[in-house]
């Protein structure tokens, strides 16, 4: 019997047509749904974090965007001329995941001065900071004026952690220690069992300082602190290392941390702890290693910096949650604005971090390469943020700036 071509064609069209379908019954038992609501005629594209070598993927362009895709944590962005936004949101199977996205005006950064500035503190409009190239301490009257050297005889500087605008602790070249109080520089108080001599300089292999002016150090595996960075110590107890990290909160708790270090087994567990506090921490906390952290203005809440992500510990629910699925570029540059919101730089500029909201919104491009740690710091006010940018190995390569935040 022979079949004709039509017979033919019937046949191939109805076999497509049962594997369309059978393709549409296994999609939707076997994915989900995300449906992206802007509100305006935005760019909206997603990266699935589980393949963190992949592109970032196009959803579509418009108000509204829908697609459907495989179960998995994505990172979605909605964009325009005018601004960028993101947010983490997971996709579900046989379900319909909304996400709203509002693309708000970016702002931009205006240079006040050329220099490599590092470790920067304000004070009614003042700026100081270190210029990192030139080791020397500087202060800043006004935009477009010549920085003005002070505190000529601490040079050349190593590092600064700022107590206020006219206390710091201070390190030279030569690893030598000073404190800077109400203006004046001073000697580093040791404790007794570890005074410095000819042929041993004690290590301090963390510190920090709290908007109080308090001062936690490891010094020889010991921590210690200092009611001020020019006073006598008190010792609180012996630390799980000598290479362990300080966080020191505005009210007296210190989170122990311990990056990882190179070279050391990846399946070594290390020991990290909260001093000072009644509030437990959960076992994630305890054995994790911790790339770092910052307690925030209230010291009730903990920003964890972890390889997998940004995470928040509230000593008050003694609860951990995840809150960014992936590191910014510069991990040391997290900052809180306050309670709620993070400040950071990612991917060439300066992203502002919602908690409770899982959304981070580009404050402004980054108008130079911002490498060092600590680059961020927030005004007085609230609301005026500075940056200071960097090109190593050039003099005076670099520019401090500042940006106006909107509430």
């Amino acid at each position: 019997m022979r079949i004709s071509f039509t017979q033919i064609t019937i046949i191939v069209v109805g076999a497509l047509i049962v594997i369309g379908a059978i393709w549409l019954v296994v999609s939707y038992f076997t994915t989900g749904v995300l449906r992206v609501e802007t509100g305006q005629n935005a760019r909206v594209e997603r990266f699935e974090i589980a393949e963190n070598s992949q592109q970032a993927r196009k959803l579509g362009t418009g108000p509204v965007v829908s697609q459907r895709l495989d179960p998995g944590t994505y990172t979605v962005t909605a964009e325009n001329a005018e601004g960028e936004t993101r947010t983490d949101t997971t996709v579900q199977k046989r379900q319909t995941t909304e996400v709203q996205l509002k693309v708000e005006e970016a702002g931009k950064f205006q240079e006040l001065t050329r220099g490599n500035a590092y470790n920067i503190i304000s004070q009614a409009g003042r700026l100081r900071f270190l210029d990192q190239n030139l080791k020397r301490l500087y202060q800043l009257e006004a935009a477009g004026q010549r920085p003005e050297n002070v505190f000529p005889g601490l040079s050349p500087v190593s590092s600064i952690t700022w107590a206020g605008y006219d206390s710091a602790f201070v390190q030279l070249e030569n690893n030598a220690y000073k404190a800077l109080a109400s203006g004046n520089v001073k000697p580093f108080r040791y404790p007794p069992d570890a005074r410095p001599s000819t042929d041993n300089i004690p290590s301090l292999a963390s510190h920090d300082i709290n908007d109080r002016g308090q001062m936690a150090v490891n010094i020889e595996g010991s921590l210690y602190r200092y009611p001020s960075v020019d006073a006598e110590p008190d010792k609180l107890r012996d630390l799980p290392s000598q290479s362990s990290q300080i966080a020191l909160s505005d009210t007296g708790s210190i989170f122990i941390f311990h990056p990882p270090v190179t070279g050391e087994n990846s399946q070594s567990q290390p020991s990290n702890l909260i001093v000072g506090s009644q509030a437990s921490m959960p076992d994630a906390m305890k054995n994790t290693h911790v790339l770092n952290a910052e307690w925030s203005p209230s010291g009730n809440k903990l920003l964890l910096a972890k390889k997998n992500g940004l995470h928040v510990y509230d000593k008050a629910e003694q609860q951990l949650s995840r809150v960014m699925q992936f590191l910014p570029d510069n991990a040391d540059s997290l900052l809180w604005r306050d309670e709620n919101r993070l400040l950071m730089v990612d991917d060439g500029a300066v992203w502002q971090l919602h908690i409770g909201e899982q959304k981070w919104r580009k404050m402004a491009d980054t108008p130079d390469p911002v490498r060092h740690n600590n680059p961020l710091t927030l005004g007085q006010d609230g609301r005026t943020l500075y940056m200071g940018t960097t090109s190593q190995g050039l003099e005076n390569a670099g520019s401090l700036y500042q940006l106006r935040l909107p509430q």
